[in-house]
Formats: C-alpha cells, sequence, structure tokens
C-alpha cells in the first residue's frame, strides 16, 4: 500500500468514526478468497456493511454527510 494510499484509508477511518463507525479491512491472505481486500463498516449497532474498495467507502461516508 502507497503512503498515499494509507493516509487516504486513515482520513477514512478518522470521518468512519466521527459517523458512528468503524472501519476495517479485512484480514484475508489468500488473493482467491471472495472477501480478500475488502472494507467493512462496523455501525455501533446494527449490521455491518461490507465494500470492495475504499473508493466505495469514501462515496458511502461522503452520502451519508449530505442526508
Amino acid at each position: 500500500m502507497a503512503d498515499t494510499d494509507k493516509v487516504r484509508v486513515n482520513r477514512l477511518r478518522r470521518k468512519a468514526a466521527r459517523q458512528g463507525y468503524t472501519l476495517r479491512k479485512t484480514r484475508r491472505v489468500d488473493p482467491d478468497a471472495s472477501d480478500y481486500g475488502t472494507y467493512t463498516l462496523e455501525p455501533e449497532k446494527g449490521k455491518p456493511r461490507t465494500f470492495a474498495s475504499v473508493d466505495e467507502v469514501e462515496a458511502f461516508l461522503t452520502r451519508q454527510n449530505t442526508v
């Protein structure tokens, strides 16, 4: 992961925390696994949401601000 990606993910972790979520990256090691490289937003209460990329996480968190 490049430094710019790391900075972006850390910024999204802070943004998610302000909205009541915890951002986690799947720890799968096998690239053939269906959830390899995915991200999960876990709310304090309720069902977690899984996203395929950082772009999708960012879009979701940005949409939450506009509603």
